[in-house]
Parts: structure tokens; sequence; C-alpha cells
């Protein structure tokens, strides 16, 4: 598909109809890119991680961009509000379908018509199937997943030069738009020197706490040693240097969460232990009564600030928090009174006997120790 085509496409709600070609697009893509809007088949030039769980939705830009005005006063936006290009609004799971499932047009059609998950989907697609300078509108406009994948492309040299420093900028603002893998590649590179400058240097966990943050500090899974291996350079191999490339991994990418909220843990406890009662404190999303995952980091950390949280839970029967009230009393012991471990101990022994499963954890084996009848 002709880039002309596909820049019209995205201001269209169908491409059923031929779109004559729009005057060339302002980007900060280099001028000498050969073009090869011509081809057949593009090749899959753009990693593009998969998206956080529950990701914070972005707003909805209010301005356009210099690009998004070439597009306007080219007829294939608005001259005011957001361009299929730019906006960005609340999730939509009927018009994610028409992203994963349908053609460019459709997808664009779906982010002018829902926003949401369609808009950051169309980012992606933008990049993969279009032209780098359509991809540097996308995210010029405000579309956080396309600046993601405009900086595999500018790390890895594809299309472009390659260009460390721009790079950094553009994972900086997906990061800031809310794109979970961008913050942990952000910092990572920090970590590994790979950007240069000054601006390259700022502080690597600033970005590792946006990203656990992003995950609502779910997890501190290692993740297949990535964490380890940044905390033990960081330990041992300060001056360690990598490329930004190489940081830039597929596989890297789906560990985000786990791994951002481990090198947090382990290098700033006091400020993880702050994001993660942030997140215990606050119900989980799906089921309100459910103790949220952060409060499993937060124990660990901290577990006179998790009782509070726990506690109550475990009394109103959430058999998983009852597991972190016991976790708190082994950890810091008197913390836990003994009717409340009782209950504990009670709730964790009858859900493995209704259940028929031997619990790592003899719970029931805990409660007549404590002179308790199971």
């Amino acid at each position: 598909m002709r880039a002309a085509v596909i820049v019209a496409c995205l201001a269209a709600t169908a491409c059923g109809e031929e779109v004559a070609a729009p005057p060339a697009v302002p980007s900060s893509a280099p001028a000498s890119e050969p073009s090869r809007d011509g081809d057949a088949v593009r090749p899959d030039w753009v990693g593009v991680a998969p998206p956080p769980a529950d990701p914070a939705p972005s707003p909805v830009v209010a301005s356009l961009s210099p690009a998004g005005a070439a597009l306007a006063a080219a007829g294939l936006a608005p001259a005011s509000g957001a361009s299929p290009l730019l906006a960005v609004a609340a999730p939509g799971d009927v018009a994610a379908r028409a992203c994963d499932d349908g053609t460019l047009g459709a997808c664009a059609a779906a982010c002018t018509r829902d926003g949401g998950d369609a808009c950051t989907l169309l980012g992606r697609r933008i990049c993969r199937e279009g032209s780098v300078q359509e991809c540097a509108a996308s995210c010029d406009g405000g579309n956080a997943e396309a600046c993601f994948s405009l900086a595999h492309v500018t790390a890895a040299g594809a299309r472009v030069p390659r260009d460390a420093g721009r790079t950094r900028a553009l994972l900086e603002r997906a990061c800031d738009g809310g794109v979970m893998a961008a913050c942990w590649s952000l910092g990572a590179g920090r970590q590994y020197h790979s950007f240069p400058g000054a601006e390259g240097r700022r502080p690597s966990l600033d970005a590792f706490e946006r990203a656990c943050d992003l995950a609502r500090a779910a997890s501190q899974d290692d993740s297949g040693a990535v964490a380890w291996s940044l905390l033990l350079d960081r330990q041992y191999h300060p001056d360690a240097t990598r490329d930004v490339a190489a940081l830039m991994k597929e596989d890297d990418h789906e560990y985000a969460a786990g791994a951002s909220c481990n090198v947090l843990a382990h290098a700033a406890p006091a400020r993880a232990a702050r994001l993660f009662e942030k997140h215990c404190a606050t119900p989980a999303t799906a089921e309100a009564a459910k103790v949220p995952a952060a409060c499993d980091g937060l124990v660990d950390l901290a577990p006179d600030r998790a009782l509070p949280y726990v506690g109550p839970r475990c009394s109103g029967g959430d058999e998983a928090a009852c597991a972190l009230v016991v976790r708190a009393g082994d950890a810091r012991p008197r913390l836990v009174d003994a009717p409340l471990e009782t209950t504990a101990l009670r709730r964790l022994c009858d859900g493995a006997a209704a259940r028929k499963e031997t619990p790592e954890v003899d719970w029931c084996g805990r409660l007549k120790d404590m002179g308790a009848s199971p």
C-alpha cells in the first residue's frame, strides 16, 4: 500500500475509495531516507512489545503537532481537536478487535470512532505497515506506542541512521505516555550508559519506578534473571556499557513489570515500599474484596505497613490476604496478635481442606501448634 493511501486512510472512516496523494508530511526522519512506498511487502522492521496489563489511558491530545497541522492543511485531519493519528482516549475492546483483525483502514476508522485501544494499536500498525515519516507523525501527535515503535527504528538503524540520543527522547515520550516496556528500556539504557550526554545519564530508578507503577506494583518476580543480571551489573560492574539496540529485545519486554519492580525493590527499597503501599491501599480493579498483588511486595519490605491492609481483608475471607498476614507475622514476631493469626490459619486450613489439596505450608498443623483445633 502506498504511503499516500495509508495516511489518507488514517483520516477517513473507511478506505474503500481511491485517495489522492497528500503533500509531504514534515518529519524528524532524515530527508535522505530511501523511499520504499512501492514495496509489495514491507519488512517487519519494528519490534513492538505486547501491551501492559490494564494500562493507564492516555489523554486526548487537544492540539496538533506540526506534523498533525500539515495533515490538517492537506484535508487529512480535522483542523482542531484530535485526528486519527492523534486521538487516544478510554479503552474499547470492540475497537481493539477491529485493529487486531481488520485492515489498517478499519483500525483508523475504529480509532476515529472509539479511540482508546484502537488508537494505541493504530500507532503500532502505522509503524509496521507505513513509512518512517508516518510513524513519526503518529508519535508527534501523541501516540505513545508509535513513539516506542519509532525508538526501535532509531536504535537499530532500520531505514534511518542510528541515533541513540533520539532513541532516548522517544523512549522518554513513550514512557511518559504509559508504555511500560519503554520505561524498562529507558531504565536499562540509563543503567548501561547507552545514551549520550548528561540527559542520557539521569538516574535509571526513575524509569523503573514508572514501569512498576504502571503495573500497579503487581509483581516482584525476577523474570528469568533479567532483573538480577542488571542488579549484579549495577553492583559489580557500574561502568558497564551496552548498546541500546541490544537492550531493546522483544523477550525482555514481556518481563518489564516484574523486572522493574524487582530492580526497584532491591536497589531502592524505601521508594519501592512507598509505591507498593500506594497500590496495596487501592482495591483491586477486578474484585474489590481481593487483596491487591502489590501487598505481597509490601509484606516483604514493610510488614508493619502491610498489616493494616491485609488484616481486614483476611477477616473478610480473602485467603490470599490471610497468607500475607501469616507471612507478616513470621517476618516480624509479635506484629500479628493471636486472634488474627488464628483467624488467618483457620481460613487457610479450611480452604485447603475444601479443595482437597496439600499446601506447601501445613496450615492446619500450625493451627494445632497454637492450641486451636483445625
